[in-house]
């Protein structure tokens, strides 16, 4: 805890005309946010300093608040002209959890800032007390309508909203939700809405969501409603959901959903295992604790999975198949790619093999390609169809790179 006299030399610091003394205060203020006169100056100086940088470091500090003994101080700045403070407030309060922000949270879901409201809702799932519940159900409703009539420019912000709402409205579990998510899957466009909505309706495991959450699976020109947006993504959400709300709707679009050949076979593969948890069949041997199928990895962890599960053994064939005087002229394997901790599952990603300086890998090609393919074939990836690229090495040498995607 910040003592009086700590509490009196910061605050001479900060008024201080150095830059220098302000920004060495604001980052001890920023290791001190279990302090709730910490939060309080911090709170001051994100008022004084604005946008500058210090002020931007102090709203930084603010945002990773879990200091319950601030709840009323960032309900205040909640009520603040300054555009940036409200949203770092609402999430500290998203933070803290406190079942006394409720209500000034939900006054910010009126917000004319789309950010702010966007914070508001990611605070309330978080929070997840039900009086929240109405607040989003109303808020979620006006988005369909803004993000149909209003303009481009503040077309992001109802965009964010709704990504917001939906979610807390899950979070929350409050089954008067059912309908406005099912609205927002049929109306709205923005596949990440879509599948925000359709992992809401799951959480809900409300059987009255299952039959749109089966139109998802079926054929575009039979949904009812807004088809642009429903990509793959937004039908392996779908089809967690009805794993999530079992039932013999949801089984039976399950089982359709495996059987359908034109579906993406991440998607169909997702199916087989949202079918064992809503009781359509055996389950098969449980994974380990934290283990994902490779389809449902981000690209960090697809990363991490190639490295470890399939590179080293692909490697050590690849060495024996490029050699040349009985020596090989492979000497290192990676990976590159997309590794958005957003993504569901990596659409690209490029194998890499760095060749030794002056050794023609041509001639081998095809057999490297052979090699890739069969240890690739398991969990589902292939090579693209392109010609490999070739890119100098540090060690004087060149990287042959082969993209492969998703089957």
């Amino acid at each position: 805890m910040l003592s009086l006299i700590d509490r009196l030399r910061l605050r001479g610091k900060l008024k201080s005309p150095d830059i220098g003394t302000r920004s060495k205060a604001v980052d001890f203020l920023a290791k001190n946010t279990s302090d709730p006169s910490a939060v309080k100056l911090l709170l001051m100086v994100r008022k004084k300093e604005g946008g500058n940088g210090v002020g931007y470091t102090a709203l930084k500090a603010i945002e990773s608040v879990k200091c319950a003994g601030a709840v009323d101080a960032l309900l205040a700045a909640l009520r603040d002209g300054d555009d940036g403070l409200r949203c770092g407030a609402a999430k500290a309060l998203g933070n803290i959890r406190d079942p006394r922000s409720v209500e000034g949270l939900c006054a910010a879901l009126k917000d004319d800032d789309g950010q702010i409201r966007w914070a508001a809702s990611v605070a309330l799932g978080n929070i997840g007390d039900p009086r929240a519940a109405s607040a989003l159900i109303e808020v979620l409703s006006t988005s369909h309508k803004m993000i149909v009539e209003t303009h481009k420019d503040i077309l992001i912000g109802w965009c964010n909203t709704a990504l917001g709402a939906s979610k807390a409205l899950g979070q929350i579990g409050d089954k008067r939700a059912t309908e406005v998510l099912v609205a927002t899957l049929r109306k709205v466009g923005d596949f990440k809405i879509k599948s925000n909505a359709a992992t809401a309706l799951g959480q809900m495991k409300d059987p009255g969501a299952a039959e749109v959450l089966a139109e998802v699976l079926g054929d575009r020109k039979n949904f009812s409603g807004n088809s642009h947006g429903i990509t793959w993504e937004v039908q392996a959400d779908a089809v967690i959901a009805l794993g999530g709300i079992g039932g013999p709707r949801a089984i039976e679009a399950l089982v359709a959903a495996i059987e359908n050949t034109t579906l993406p076979e991440a998607v169909r593969r997702t199916a087989e295992e949202a079918l064992s948890r809503a009781g359509g069949a055996t389950a098969k041997p449980a994974l380990a604790a934290g283990q994902k199928k490779p389809y449902l990895m981000t690209g960090r962890e697809m990363a991490s999975y190639l490295h470890q599960n399939i590179l080293p053994a692909m490697f050590d064939e690849i060495k024996r198949a490029c050699q040349k005087d009985g020596r090989t002229y492979c000497s290192g394997m990676a990976t590159e790619g997309p590794t958005e901790p957003h993504a569901i599952v990596l659409d690209h990603l490029v194998l890499a093999v760095e060749v030794s300086p002056g050794a023609d890998w041509k001639p081998q090609q095809e057999a490297m390609q052979s090699i890739m393919n069969r240890y690739l074939a398991e969990p589902g990836w292939r090579l693209v169809a392109a010609y490999p690229d070739e890119q100098p090495s540090r060690s004087g040498g060149r990287w042959v790179k082969f993209s492969i995607e998703r089957t």
